[in-house]
């Protein structure tokens, strides 16, 4: 009998062995594959964000002005031409931000022939009335209405600054965003233009 009992001890204890054996190697097996999924959840995250650093320019050419510019970012932007006391201008728009909607004050871009008479200086200079050559040739920029100037061709560009803040708790969050990604792009769209064309 003393054997039968030792017999089944060792079973006992064999059972135990595989049982705590068994439970570390599925543990192991865990262990391993949680490292491995945080490996390339953290490697997913990287390449992500390279790709959003490094997002390919988009080209917009504005056909009836005869130039284009570039400017990053994941949306396709289209635009619109105004004209306003003898001024044409130029805006970036959205599927959400449209002319004369909510938020629309991004910054444009005004065209001038050179020898067109502008009200350009009167944030700058004082002078309500300047050329449109000589508000480039002598108003510095930025000022407290523009941003940047161009000359391309027989014309004169400034870019405006945006007219009001589009705040986060008046309008939502999206449409701040999107109006803060469009102030951002028509710049980028201006300097590429003004280096390119």
């Amino acid at each position: 009998m003393k054997s039968r009992n030792q017999t089944g001890s060792a079973h006992i204890v064999i059972i135990i062995i595989l049982v705590v054996a068994l439970v570390g190697a599925l543990g192991f097996v865990f262990w391993q594959n949680f490292m491995n999924k945080s490996a390339i959840v953290g490697n997913t995250n990287t390449s992500t964000s390279k790709a959003g650093d490094v997002s390919e320019a988009k080209t917009l050419t504005i056909s009836e002005w005869g130039i284009k510019g570039s400017y990053s970012g994941n949306k396709s932007l289209s635009y619109a031409i105004g004209s306003s006391e003898g001024t044409d201008n130029l805006q970036l728009t959205s599927d959400i931000i449209k002319p004369g909607g909510l938020c629309d004050n991004n910054g444009s871009i005004a065209r001038y022939k050179g020898d067109d008479v502008t009200t350009l200086g009167a944030g700058s200079t004082g002078n309500p009335e300047i050329t449109a050559k000589d508000a480039y040739e002598n108003m510095s920029v930025p000022n407290i209405s523009w941003r940047a100037k161009a000359h391309i061709g027989a014309y004169y560009y400034f870019l405006s600054k945006p007219q009001s803040a589009c705040l986060k708790d008046m309008v939502g969050e999206s449409i701040a965003d999107e109006s803060e990604m469009l102030s951002g792009s028509t710049t980028e769209f201006f300097e590429s233009m003004k280096a390119n064309n």
